[in-house]
């Protein structure tokens, strides 16, 4: 079965703090190494990863000496993080959905859907379906 990958039109929200964690981790460092070198209060920067808080242009420059990097990339993904979720309040429901799956079970729709002759996106709308209804059935009881 031949798979086509359609880009979603509403942008994925990421906040900034799983860059900043995905950057720590690949260096073998902690989020109390940071807080610890920049000199800000450990609650401040993890108002940020946890997406609480917004990168300020103060936070944007420690965190470029910190990590060796331009003050902009920070800055840049704190506006891409704000436009994407202002995006999605503006179209709200409009029946797209941008879904991360993990592989293996990305792996059981692709062949669930194969062996049903049905295409990624019939497979995965008539889980979500049933469940759906299942949830519902349950709750009403």
């Amino acid at each position: 079965m031949n798979l086509k990958i359609v880009a979603s039109d509403i942008p994925i929200a990421i906040p900034p703090g799983e860059t900043i964690l995905a950057e720590l981790e690949a260096r073998g460092q902690s989020l109390q190494d940071l807080t610890n070198c920049i000199g800000l209060a450990p609650g401040q920067v993890q108002a940020v990863v946890s997406g609480d808080s917004e990168v300020t242009p103060e936070l944007a420059s420690l965190l470029a000496e910190f990590f060796g990097t331009s003050v902009a990339i920070w800055t840049n993904l704190e506006q891409q993080y704000q436009a994407a979720l202002h995006a999605k309040k503006i179209v709200g429901a409009n029946g797209k959905i941008a879904l991360r799956l993990p592989k293996s079970l990305h792996e059981r729709v692709i062949d669930l859907a194969e062996a049903e002759g049905v295409s990624m996106n019939h497979c995965l709308l008539s889980i979500v379906a049933e469940g759906v209804a299942r949830y519902e059935l349950r709750r009403s009881r």
